[in-house]
């Protein structure tokens, strides 16, 4: 007997289905790949060879005999799904004595992908995937739930104290049109006109800030110096801003957006309203991953430690513990104001 794949006979070997001759086996182990199996057979010790008849059947696939001649000893299968399969053939003479069965396992092993290992390592993806995809929605969930929270606080913190200012000046004008004394109203109506003007660049900036259009940095770039140059021109203050020769598509979160954005309008406002400087340098660029800021003025400078500027210093320095900058400041009584921070986009 012998077997063959693809019609050509397979060897005795180490690499080989078959360890030692076919005969002597009672199992072969086979793989998916092995399209077309042949098995031929033969009997011994009859005494007509070319009278005897052969049958055979492979249960799990072929579970009927098949009958054949002393001209068609091979058994043939061809695309024989992965599994396990008993191959029994018998012989007769040509007195129609049959001979015992002689059976065969064949098993054909399944490509990876049908293996249980394989399955099961698809279905742990699939739950991972469906946990992946639940805790995304969960927390963009969250975010959602957290931007609203922090629009909602700095609506309060910011906007609420000026609206407060306003409702306290009208009463103030009320109170002088009932005691029919009118003499503080014009400056009652200025400060409402101020603070009005105080709460809608506020409400703008909040708006700007969870303005997913404006996530780009090449975008914050253009409002921050069109806010600087418009506000240092009005003070007549010579500058130079310096913003990345670079293609700038990179796209920066709400919260750094934000502080960034409020570490800017704070140094330059101060710039403006403290510093009685002459010039000032504004500049952007990156280090490596690190965008870098410099802000420097020729102004009286200041003590760190005077009152007038910690509210200020502190909410800057507040912004950029946020971002987790790098930050250091130079300055002091005549020696101008220097600032600069470095942080990880």
């Amino acid at each position: 007997t012998r077997l063959t794949i693809l019609d050509e006979e397979v060897k005795v070997g180490e690499d080989s289905p078959l360890p030692k001759q076919l005969n002597e086996l009672n199992e072969i182990t086979l793989s998916y790949k092995d399209k077309i199996i042949g098995i031929e057979f033969s009997a011994l010790h009859y005494a007509i060879p070319s009278k005897n008849k052969y049958a055979y059947k492979l249960e799990g696939f072929l579970d009927k005999w098949v009958f054949v001649d002393a001209n068609n000893r091979i058994a043939k299968f061809s695309n024989l799904e992965a599994g396990k399969y008993v191959l029994r053939i018998k012989a007769s003479n040509n007195d129609g004595l049959w001979s015992d069965e002689r059976i065969l396992t064949i098993i054909i092993t399944p490509p990876y992908w049908e293996t249980w290992w394989f399955r099961s390592l698809m279905f742990i993806a699939l739950l991972l995937l469906i946990f992946a995809f639940y805790e995304a929605r969960l927390n963009k969930l969250i975010d959602i739930e957290r931007t609203r929270s922090k629009i909602a606080r700095n609506l309060h913190d910011e906007v609420g104290g000026t609206l407060s200012s306003i409702q306290y000046f009208v009463r103030a004008i009320e109170k002088e049109i009932k005691n029919n004394n009118c003499e503080n109203t014009n400056k009652y109506l200025n400060l409402i006109l101020e603070s009005s003007s105080d709460a809608q660049e506020k409400i703008k900036d909040l708006i700007w800030t969870v303005n997913p259009d404006e996530d780009g940095l090449d975008k914050f770039f253009i409002k921050f110096h069109r806010y600087a140059s418009d506000l240092l021109d009005s003070k007549e203050i010579n500058y130079k801003i310096e913003l990345p020769t670079e293609i700038v598509n990179k796209s920066i979160s709400m919260e750094t957006r934000q502080n960034l954005w409020l570490i800017c309008k704070e140094t330059i406002t101060n710039i403006v309203k403290h510093s009685q400087s002459k010039n000032v340098i504004i500049k952007f660029s990156f280090n490596g991953n690190n965008l870098e800021l410099t802000i420097q003025d020729d102004g009286i400078g200041f003590d760190e430690k005077q009152k007038t500027y910690s509210n200020g210093l502190v909410n800057i320095r507040e912004r950029a513990q946020a971002l987790k900058s790098n930050y250091k400041l130079e300055t002091g009584i005549g020696k101008g104001t220097k600032w600069f921070f470095s942080f990880r986009i």
